[in-house]
């Protein structure tokens, strides 16, 4: 063996990287114990030494480059000098990294908790997912018990306070059961304010973590490695469910995660516990969680709205309908994972099935029900005193077909037909030659009016299907009005 450039990195390399004493590498490479010894200290004969080195241009970039993110890669720090127009060897700058590099990586002791006692939760990012027509980003909810390491996850859209919290309570009915402590990173839902360890908890947050009797914790500023449970369970959330997509969209995923976290992830052997963290769960853990209340915590926000005076109230850029009976006045609406209620009064007034869509218009036809109603009423009420205006004896014949029909609007809006189609004076007299003889019908209006104007009769409406014009109907029988004009 040489000793080159090559051959120098390599022994350097044996004894920084590898951590081979002298001893080692001299029997590894033949060189003699004093030359590796000056190949370490870069004490080289003088005339191996260069003056000058077409890395000492870029020595400040690495150095600012080690400086930020003193674990890159020594590829990456030289394919960013090359991009600056380093053009020497390889070999020099991977020794003249290593000299430099002043942060090693830190050891830990591995943290052991009781059963019952910790779960991590934390979100994890996933790029996005189809809503209907929109796509929207996708997150994904992950609470781990750092015993059984049996875990809880939900994909949603959100990471709000309303979602944050919850995701949460889905957890604990996962578990059938509450964690004593939940530990987190420095999360703004759950941190308020940090001033070196003294921590203030966000007030909703803290609320709720009383309610539930949890103790929340935090994770030391730069210190991640705490939680790092929760995070090899996104990594594996990321590694093996995500990557059996694609996914057509936001229900199918959660949908199939669901299936994928009791059949899959939960019933897997852990590669650190050599356990089934199910298993492990059912037989050690479970039993010493805290007991959930008797009722679920109201995490909801009240958001009060006004109500358009077409009936809809605007959330999260979708509009929901409520009873029209509410228009122009203000609701509060309150916004679980899966429904909307709506409030007025403290009272519910509508509730819909949550859209994660955007600008959808979800509608219930049931609360338009009485607007429909009052509309109907007010034409009516339009059309009875249409009808009464054609003749003094309007009234007495409304009497007469409110008696002898049960439909009686209709027989208005049939007989305000005709008088369309004639003069007012023709039908108006066919009223009064109808009452005389007490004949309460439409058809017998018709029937009197084309007795003298039948020649100008046009049917109102046309009738286009080949199977209705076929038929043959019976035409009425007019000799009972002939008997009565002899009497």
């Amino acid at each position: 063996m040489t000793l080159d450039k090559d051959t120098r990195g390599y022994i350097r390399y044996l004894h920084f990287n590898q951590q081979h004493n002298i001893s080692h590498i001299s029997a590894k490479t033949g060189f003699s114990r004093k030359t590796i010894k000056r190949i370490l200290e870069d004490k080289a004969p003088a005339e191996s030494r260069s003056k000058s080195s077409k890395l000492d241009a870029f020595k400040p970039q690495i150095q600012t480059i080690l400086s930020d993110k003193p674990l890159l890669p020594t590829i990456l720090i030289l394919e960013k000098i090359r991009a600056q127009g380093y053009n020497g060897g390889r070999t020099i700058v991977y020794d003249y990294v290593l000299q430099q590099r002043t942060v090693q990586r830190p050891a830990y002791i591995p943290l052991e908790t009781l059963p019952g006692e910790q779960a991590q939760v934390d979100w994890g990012y996933c790029d996005t997912i189809s809503c209907g027509q929109h796509r929207r980003k996708l997150y994904v909810f992950c609470m781990s018990l750092s015993y059984s390491r049996y875990f809880f996850l939900e994909f949603t859209v959100s990471m709000d306070m309303d979602t944050f919290l919850a995701c949460h309570i889905h957890g604990f009915n996962f578990f059938e059961g509450v964690p004593k402590t939940i530990l987190y990173d420095n999360l703004k839902s759950v941190v308020s304010q940090r001033v070196g360890k003294e921590v203030s908890f966000n007030a909703r947050y803290f609320d709720f973590a009383t309610f539930y009797g949890f103790s929340p914790r935090v994770c030391n500023p730069g210190k991640a490695h705490e939680k790092g449970r929760v995070e090899r369970m996104i990594q594996y959330i990321k590694g093996n469910f995500l990557n059996r997509g694609p996914f057509d969209n936001f229900d199918q995923i959660r949908a199939d995660s669901k299936i994928w976290l009791k059949q899959v992830a939960n019933k897997r052997l852990h590669s650190l516990t050599r356990k089934v963290p199910q298993e492990t769960f059912n037989q050690e853990e479970q039993p010493h969680l805290l007991q959930l209340p008797p009722t679920a915590y109201d995490y909801r926000q009240p958001y009060p709205l006004p109500v358009s005076k077409q009936c809809l109230v605007q959330f999260q850029t979708n509009k929901y309908s409520i009873p029209s009976d509410y228009a122009y006045k203000t609701v509060t609406l309150k916004a679980s994972s899966a429904e909307i209620e709506i409030y007025y009064d403290n009272q519910a007034i509508a509730s819909h099935h949550r859209c994660y869509d955007k600008y959808q218009l979800i509608k219930n036809p049931d609360h338009y029900k009485g607007l429909l109603e009052k509309k109907r009423r007010a034409e009516s009420a339009v059309m009875i005193g249409k009808f009464e205006t054609l003749c003094p004896e309007s009234k007495a014949y409304l009497s007469g077909l409110v008696k002898y029909q049960k439909n009686v609007h209709y027989h208005v809006a049939k007989i305000l037909e005709l008088a369309t189609l004639f003069d007012k004076t023709v039908v108006s007299a066919a009223i009064v030659k109808a009452l005389q003889h007490q004949a309460f019908h439409w058809e017998y209006i018709k029937n009197i009016v084309l007795e003298t104007h039948g020649a100008n009769y046009q049917t109102p409406i046309s009738l286009q299907n080949r199977e209705i014009m076929g038929l043959d109907i019976e035409p009425p029988d007019l000799s009972k009005y002939d008997e009565q004009d002899d009497n």
